[in-house]
């Protein structure tokens, strides 16, 4: 190794084995330019205006390493420690549930839904994670005053709270570690929107997972009954807590609107509205209660 190099010839080497590792060049690079950005503590959109600039002995001897790591399936998210959504970076522990790009469809979704929503509801999430879905919400919806944002992971509830001190909303988002379905129970808000990402891979689709996928939590990845157990627990608590036309909004995976409408359809919700993904994928539903029993 020469003793000085480039960011430009660093970055190559580092994309090359990531590339070797079966990653697409694109791919490749940008996964490169946010180990750089971790490394050097340069802002990911300079890094490209560096290229000419020296890298120091010990920064490239890193990122060669680090980049053998990520080739090995280590998640970049747990090498880097943040992932962003709907435009701001968010902090990720190692055992968290990482976020997707995809979430952010159950985001737009719910803000389409304002009108249903009286001023000042409250919502609750069932399986909280990093905390994105809950923090996103109260920053960029004007009706929800508080959420009540819920996992059993002890990490997750943990991570929740880190990225919700760092934008500022701990006082309207109360977290509780334990079972969202016995928990919520006890809870004496009135509540007018349950959201969540469930598990709904099935565990017998985990072989075709990627490497750095099968490092997240199970629980937080696989759902029984052909992932839709979460759902049918969902539908079920959800018609017994929110009020006539509460809501009730999901993320699914792919080919499952049918199954999971029929679902909810049992427990008398109504599909209110649906959102795609970046792959054109239905990847968020929103129900309204139209059969309060």
């Amino acid at each position: 190794m020469e003793t000085n190099e480039t960011f430009a010839r660093a970055l190559n080497r580092a994309a090359g084995i990531l590339k070797d590792s079966g990653q697409a060049e694109r791919s490749a690079y940008n996964e490169v330019k946010s180990l750089l950005s971790y490394i050097t503590g340069i802002e990911y959109k300079d890094i490209s205006l560096k290229f000419r600039v020296i890298l120091n002995k010990k920064a490239a001897a890193r990122l060669i390493k680090l980049a053998q790591k990520r080739a090995g399936g280590y998640p970049l998210q747990y090498i880097t420690g943040v992932q962003d959504f709907y435009g701001r970076d968010f902090i990720v522990k190692k055992g968290v549930f990482i976020p997707r790009f995809d979430t952010q469809a159950l985001i737009e979704e719910l803000k389409k839904c304002g009108n249903k929503l009286p001023a000042g509801c409250v919502a609750a999430e069932c399986g909280c994670g990093t905390g994105i879905i809950s923090i996103t919400l109260l920053l960029e919806t004007d009706k929800i005053k508080k959420m009540l944002a819920y996992d059993i992971s002890k990490r997750a509830a943990v991570n929740t709270r880190l990225n919700a001190r760092m934008y500022g909303c701990g006082d309207r988002l109360k977290i509780y570690e334990g079972d969202f379905f016995k928990k919520i129970r006890e809870q004496k808000e009135k509540i007018s929107i349950i959201v969540s990402n469930p598990p709904y891979i099935d565990k017998k689709d985990a072989v075709n997972l990627p490497k750095d996928v099968l490092k997240e939590p199970k629980k937080a990845l696989y759902g029984s009954l052909k992932g839709l157990s979460y759902y049918k627990r969902l539908a079920s608590l959800a018609r017994g807590i929110l009020p006539q036309n509460g809501l009730l909004a999901v993320e699914i995976g792919d080919g499952m609107e049918s199954a999971v409408a029929a679902v909810c359809k049992k427990q008398g919700f109504e599909i209110l509205t649906k959102g795609k993904d970046s792959g054109g994928h239905i990847r968020a539903l929103v129900f309204e209660l139209l059969q309060k029993r």
